[in-house]
């Protein structure tokens, strides 16, 4: 990273800056939820497929996570921009990614391996268009300040705003997704708005302070490196294993 000197901030700032950043996850995290819950639900349910064809949508998926979150992290890593190298990926991706939320819940013609297709094309571009935005985001804690103090506090506020947002998500599911089909897309509509809308104002809520932030130097570090520091890291490692356990729980 190369190190920008931090100017001290006022409270102003300070709590602008605590704001604009817990606004970034709100969209995302409402997304994730929806998806989480709901989606497979409705691939076998609304859109008819049998549960092996619709657990390998999802699986294709994931290997295709496995792919962009590299590839976007070393483009974001490697862009140059006043505003720094990850807000023009988060503003750039917002409306896309928005649009394809709604995408997500439509119910395709066809049959089965027709809808398959369709199905996979949507979520790999939504999934891919979803790391635009919340890979750059979640690199910014670390880079909008030296600060350890700062960082868990920004931190807390992204989470508290995740959490609430996806508790919201799982209410308007509840409400919608009895309607059929066209409550799912009323359900993606409301989603692709909130993390459209709550994407931009972080946005620009962060713009004044994304120009000072820490920038990638284009030389990181060995992997194995990087690797010995983690392992010797056990603070690290026990977040890790909580943060397997919670994730794996909610896919239960």
């Amino acid at each position: 990273m190369i190190t920008a000197e931090e100017p001290s901030l006022g409270q102003a700032a300070r709590r602008r800056l605590l704001w604009s950043y817990g606004l970034g996850d709100i969209g995302t995290g409402m997304a994730a939820t929806q998806l989480g819950f709901y989606l497979f639900v409705f691939y076998t349910g609304v859109v008819g497929l049998p549960a092996w064809m619709a657990g390998l949508v999802l699986m294709v998926l994931k290997v295709w996570d496995g792919i962009n979150d590299p590839l976007v992290g070393w483009l974001s890593d490697h862009t140059k921009n006043p505003w720094g190298p990850r807000l023009p990926w988060m503003a750039g991706s917002a409306l896309p990614l928005g649009l394809a939320l709604v995408a997500m819940w439509w119910v395709p013609p066809g049959g089965n391996w027709q809808k398959f297709a369709i199905l996979v094309a949507i979520q790999l571009v939504a999934m891919g268009l979803y790391t635009c935005v919340n890979l750059p985001y979640s690199a910014l804690a670390s880079e909008l300040t030296s600060s350890t103090q700062l960082r868990t506090q920004l931190n807390a506020s992204r989470f508290t705003g995740s959490i609430l947002a996806g508790l919201a998500g799982l209410v308007l599911g509840a409400l919608l997704v009895s309607q059929g089909a066209e409550g799912y897309m009323r359900m993606g509509r409301v989603s692709g708005i909130v993390l459209t809308v709550f994407t931009l104002l972080c946005c620009w809520g962060l713009a004044p302070f994304a120009r000072s932030c820490q920038r990638p130097t284009g030389h990181p570090e060995p992997i194995r490196r990087q690797l010995q520091r983690i392992a010797a890291n056990p603070r690290f490692l026990k977040v890790v294993g909580l943060y397997l356990l919670l994730w794996c729980a909610l896919q239960l």
